[in-house]
């Protein structure tokens, strides 16, 4: 309690009030009419009418940006716990925080709704559901080199999350089996999203992101689950690697929820539950595809019926996953030198191409003129192709260049 009564000293009217309360809580104030009272911050406070006996005011406590939490008290490394935080007050509200070690929310806690930031090789778990009512959409979160946050049950809903460095982000299930996970944070960033499931778990990917360092996911109990992506750009644009007996679902009205660059990985068995490795709901375009870690060539993959190039029960689903194709070689096809009136070329894809014409290639002479390509014309399988050149004169070089993939199917990885 602080009674301020006149005449204050040397007839001010204008003073200041110093409170360092130590927790959270409520302060009661009686203020005259029209009095100007600010916060620290300089901020002016309603007194237009005058403040009664026992209003109150809602004091944010030890809130002061930025806390950090770097203590073991108790012998714990709790969120919870006043004394790990060098404020002495468990952080809440839009203030700012750093985790500095290993961190854990188990027991709820004041809302925090500010800016959080993990440094290097720090971890921040969220053990239980009730950390995720601590945890109320923070305004940002910044996961520096080497740090992890690790959701270790529910469905975070963490609003924008930002990775640098290695930074990554794993969600797990708690063994209880048969849960729905969803996840909607916009995750960004050079770092990675790990998923290591349970029984029958479904893990509901919502958003779009541009993480861009991979996604995987896992299972400790070698359980299967399912990995539900629900947005374009929802597994990031890095390498995707489906192991753990799990099971990708790509939802139906997408078509880029892998980066078209990035290689995609099936590696162990499915969900038992489920009808295959990869279900298509949506046609989707990759960088490369791996079977267990060995690489497929390139072409069109899809359900057994599908229609596509190369059919396989770990396909289900009326999508099509196309691959592009990669050249595996140039090589003459004759004698070199020749005198004879045409050149040709065997170029050689490490699978079947259709829609290759002479506007994909260029001749590149050296004392040869008039030369032009006259015909190309597919072996067996698409995957060879014979390019003849004539009409040309004089003595010197003449090679062949691969240089678009312009109405090709599918495209080419490497012109």
């Amino acid at each position: 309690t602080k009674t301020l009564t006149p005449p204050f000293p040397s007839g001010q009217s204008t003073f200041t009030v110093v409170f360092a309360p130590t927790s959270p809580g409520t302060l009661q104030l009686q203020v005259n009419a029209a009095a100007d009272l600010r916060d620290v911050g300089g901020n002016p406070l309603d007194t237009t009418s005058a403040i009664a006996d026992d209003t109150t005011i809602t004091i944010n406590a030890g809130n002061t940006p930025p806390a950090t939490i770097t203590g073991t008290a108790g012998g714990n490394d709790s969120w919870n716990t006043a004394a790990n935080w060098d404020t002495n007050v468990v952080p809440f509200g839009p203030g700012s925080a750093i985790v500095d070690t290993l961190a854990k929310i188990t027991n709820p806690a004041p809302s925090y709704t500010g800016s959080l930031s993990l440094t290097s090789g720090s971890t921040l778990q969220l053990v239980n559901r009730n950390a995720l009512a601590v945890l109320q959409t923070p305004s940002d979160i910044t996961l520096n080199t080497g740090s992890t946050l690790d959701i270790l049950d529910g469905s975070p809903d963490l609003g924008a999350i930002a990775l640098a460095g290695n930074g990554r982000v794993t969600l797990r299930g708690n063994g209880a089996h048969h849960e729905t996970i969803d996840f909607n944070g916009v995750v960004s960033g050079p770092g990675s999203l790990f998923i290591n499931g349970v029984n029958n778990d479904t893990f509901n990917i919502n958003a779009a992101n541009t993480f861009g360092g991979g996604f995987f996911t896992s299972s400790d109990a070698d359980q299967g689950f399912r990995v539900n992506a629900k947005a374009n750009g929802a597994l990031g644009t890095g390498d995707v690697t489906i192991g753990g007996s799990a099971t990708l679902e790509v939802s139906t009205g997408l078509g880029d929820v892998i980066g078209d660059s990035a290689s995609l990985d099936l590696v162990g068995n499915k969900d038992s539950r489920r009808a295959s490795k990869l279900i298509l709901g949506s046609n989707e375009s990759i960088g490369a595809f791996y079977l267990e870690g060995v690489k497929q060539p390139g072409g069109t993959y899809g359900a057994i019926g599908s229609g596509a190039g190369t059919e396989t029960a770990l396909i289900t689903g009326s999508g099509i996953l196309t691959v592009p194709v990669e050249v595996l070689s140039i090589v003459i096809a004759e004698a070199s030198p020749s005198n004879g009136p045409t050149v040709s070329w065997l170029v050689t894809f490490d699978g079947a191409l259709t829609g290759l014409t002479a506007s994909n290639f260029a001749l590149n002479a050296s004392g040869v003129s008039g030369a032009g390509i006259t015909t190309v014309v597919a072996g067996a399988g698409n995957s060879t192709y014979t390019v003849t050149a004539d009409s040309f004169s004089g003595c010197g070089t003449l090679g062949l260049s691969l240089m678009n993939d312009t109405g090709t199917s599918p495209p080419i990885s490497n012109e």
